[in-house]
Order: structure tokens, then C-alpha cells, then sequence
């Protein structure tokens, strides 16, 4: 079964791990003067000292790869019972109040994380110390090739002007269904007959004797065990012969 994850916040938690672990580590100027933040670009530039390197989820749409999804257990499932598979869209931004080298080098950290990490594996979450974000899965993170024409439609849904971003893709994640799917039947390993024994027919009752037959000149019968009965009749029958 496909990985799954029961908020779409744990993905942005990994992410601003991931970038926050590179700013520690960088060694370029001032990069311990950057701040790491999730929200959104019109609430992230709060005047402080601090150089606001933000990373906003902006869209979540269906992927259209993962729309049928494979057919989990031993029979197939409801669609409340399938994984909803999705890409997210990050708007990653960099803004600082009257330092654009600063600004551009915190945007040059993201860029290199992202872009060296194209593949989020439990390898990396575990070395990162993220794996309370994501137990299990892996996720892909590129950068989006969006031209100045489309950014700039995008920011005029903003309420704040233009600034130094760039387009995040995330793909593909999977929401946990809402009808968890039980453990397929394990097949039987061994085999048990058992056969219900036939009741005992009861014997038969002896036949009854038969009736005394009339042939020649005297009673003639059908020959039957000896007992006192038959040897009397044959006494009779033979005295009527003579």
C-alpha cells in the first residue's frame, strides 16, 4: 500500500527542516541572521532584524497519475477507502528590509537544499531528525520553471508588492482515507477434514413363513427350517398320499 500521511502540515514542517538545518550549516555572511517561516507572504515581513525566508503552501491540486489509484486488499475498495493522491505548490520567499544581498542569499541557501534533496527518503528524514514529521513515505521536491509573466499574475492576487520567490513543486503526497483498509486474509496453511461418521442400519426382520402351498393330492410346503410344526405336516401329507 501506498504511504500516507493524516495532515498536509507535516509535509511543511520536513520542508522547513530541511531548509532551517541548511541555513545553520551554511557559512556564508550573516546566514545565522535568517529566519525560517511558513506563512503567509503578506503577514511574513513583520519589520524585525531578521531576513524572512518563507515558505507558504499556496495550491494543492489532484495528481493526475495516482487519480485510480491500485485496488488495496483482497477485494476493491470504496473511494473513501483509497489514498487521495496530491501535488502541493510552495511559494518560497526571501525578504529583508534594506539588505538584498542578505535577501538573495538566504533564497541561494533554499535553492541549493531543495535542488540538492530532489528526493525526500526516510534516509534523509532520519539524518535530519524529521521522521516525527514523516514515520514513513518519501516525496519528490522540485523547482518550478514558471516564467516572470506567470509570477507576476500571481502576485497580484497578494496584497503586498513583488518580491525575490520562486515556485515549489511537492509530489506526489497521500492523504490517509477516511475508511481504513483491513489487513488482507491470510491464506490457510494447513488443511482440516473432518467427515461425520453414517449411522448403523438397523438388520432386517426375518421373513415371515411362507403360506402352505396346494400340489398334487396333499399340502405341500415351502421347505423351512425343521422345527415341530413342519415335521407334523409332513407326517399328514404323507399319510393322504397312501
Amino acid at each position: 500500500m501506498a504511504w500516507s500521511t493524516p495532515d498536509l502540515s507535516d509535509i511543511t514542517q520536513v520542508l522547513k527542516g530541511l531548509i532551517e538545518t541548511a541555513v545553520g550549516n551554511s557559512a556564508l555572511q550573516h546566514a545565522n541572521n535568517i529566519k525560517v517561516l511558513c506563512d503567509s507572504p503578506d503577514t511574513a515581513r513583520n519589520t524585525d532584524s531578521h531576513c524572512h525566508l518563507n515558505i507558504y503552501l499556496l495550491h494543492v491540486g489532484r495528481d493526475p497519475f495516482w487519480r485510480n489509484t491500485p485496488v488495496q486488499g483482497p477485494r476493491p475498495q470504496l473511494n473513501s477507502a483509497q489514498p487521495l493522491s496530491l501535488n502541493l505548490s510552495y511559494l518560497l520567499t526571501a525578504w529583508c528590509d534594506k539588505d538584498f544581498a542578505l535577501e538573495q542569499r538566504a533564497m541561494s541557501i533554499a535553492l541549493q537544499t531543495i535542488h540538492a534533496h530532489p528526493i525526500v527518503t526516510q534516509t534523509l528524514l532520519a539524518a535530519e531528525s524529521l521522521t516525527q514529521w514523516l514515520p514513513k513515505g518519501e516525496f519528490v521536491v522540485s523547482i518550478e520553471a514558471d516564467t516572470i509573466e506567470e509570477m507576476s499574475r500571481l502576485w497580484q492576487a497578494f496584497t503586498v508588492p513583488m518580491r525575490l520567490s520562486a515556485l515549489i513543486r511537492v509530489g506526489v503526497v497521500f492523504i490517509d482515507p477516511l475508511t481504513p483498509i483491513g489487513p488482507p486474509a491470510i491464506p490457510p496453511s494447513t488443511t482440516n477434514i473432518s467427515i461425520e461418521p453414517t449411522p448403523a442400519e438397523p438388520p432386517l426382520p426375518a421373513p415371515p413363513n411362507p403360506p402352505l402351498l396346494i400340489g398334487g393330492f396333499g399340502l405341500q410346503s415351502a421347505p423351512l427350517a425343521p422345527d415341530a410344526d413342519a415335521t407334523e405336516n409332513l407326517v399328514v401329507s404323507q399319510r393322504l398320499e397312501h
